[in-house]
């Protein structure tokens, strides 16, 4: 009772809200955990497969590593202009995929949904990384496209290097490995049926940039583990 009456007025001199920058109570913290707190839609989904809510979910905590390098105070509105930059480029980036695997109209009318979308905008304003999470996807998504059609090898390492930085964005980037990984499968496979040899310039791509991918993330979360 004591120490939640204890009055916590700071003294010295005071200034209006307008006059001051709000920062970051821990401006640059090495490493930061995010509680898993989503109860709620753990349990719906569970709810919606006719299963019961887990019971451990109450009885010991549950974590995920979250980008330490997105911390900001309120007042930090330079910091959010990265996530604004990227949100802008996404946008473009959307429109070239599209209209490189479908046409210009798809690529117009996929900007176009893409620049209205609610969360886009809301994640455009945010210093979160997901906008940054979103462009260097589909950067990774193109070089791959461009490593598989040309066999060339630059391709290859801009693939991977999206993919670090896609990963560095945000976390969640890691179940990226799977859809990329099975596209590169259905590749070899239809290359095989039709016999059609992909050649030596095609499997060193892809294993230097697998080795180079794998090292990036290595490197970049080993400080913050």
């Amino acid at each position: 009772d004591a120490i939640i009456n204890q009055d916590f007025t700071p003294s010295g001199p005071k200034h209006p809200l307008k006059n001051v920058k709000l920062l970051a109570p821990i401006p640059a913290p090495p490493s930061m955990r995010d509680g898993y707190a989503f109860r709620q839609h753990v349990e719906s989904a569970r709810k919606g497969r006719g299963l019961p809510m887990i019971p451990e979910f109450d009885h010991f905590p549950v974590f995920y590593f979250t980008n330490h390098a997105g911390v900001t105070g309120p007042g930090d509105v330079s910091v959010r202009l990265s996530a604004f930059l990227f949100g802008m480029a996404s946008i473009a980036a959307v429109y070239f995929f599209f209209t490189r695997l479908l046409g210009k109209r798809a690529g117009l009318l996929g900007a176009f949904l893409l620049a209205v979308s609610a969360y886009h905008i809301r994640y455009s304003t945010e210093s979160r990384g997901y906008t940054a999470f979103l462009f260097f996807t589909l950067l990774a998504a193109w070089n791959l496209l461009e490593a598989v059609n040309t066999k060339r090898f630059l391709p290859w390492m801009l693939f991977a290097a999206s993919l670090i930085l896609s990963v560095f964005s945000n976390s969640f980037a890691l179940i990226l490995l799977a859809p990329f990984g099975l596209f590169g499968i259905v590749t070899i496979l239809v290359h095989a049926i039709q016999r059609k040899p992909l050649g030596t310039a095609f499997w060193l791509g892809a294993a230097s940039a697998a080795v180079f991918a794998a090292g990036g993330m290595i490197l970049l979360y080993a400080p913050t583990l």
